[in-house]
């Protein structure tokens, strides 16, 4: 006894291609692209006292913007910063 498998059971008797079964057997849907961040710019980084609202300088690693921390820390007695980082970004597909 032969087994019958679905494509044997869409192909035509006379040509051996497959048959068309009633239009297409798929249909477009739409698809979202997610989109996506990327850096464009270099990162910058200063640190702002929280009591006087002095600002650092702004720099691109991490390590000045903390020196200067705990110098104006030893100065002014000062102990409570916000770090900001700051980078640019685009929105690509």
């Amino acid at each position: 006894m032969t087994r019958l498998y679905s494509r044997d059971l869409r192909m035509r008797s006379s040509g051996g291609t497959p048959a068309t079964l009633n239009g297409p057997r798929f249909t477009e849907t739409p698809v979202t692209v997610p989109k996506r961040t990327q850096p464009t710019g270099v990162r910058t980084i200063n640190v702002v006292c929280k009591t006087c609202d002095e600002r650092s300088a702004t720099w691109a690693t991490p390590f000045p913007p903390q020196a200067w921390a705990v110098s104006h820390e030893a100065e002014t007695g000062h102990n409570v910063f916000a770090r900001i980082e700051d980078a640019e970004i685009t929105v690509t597909k």
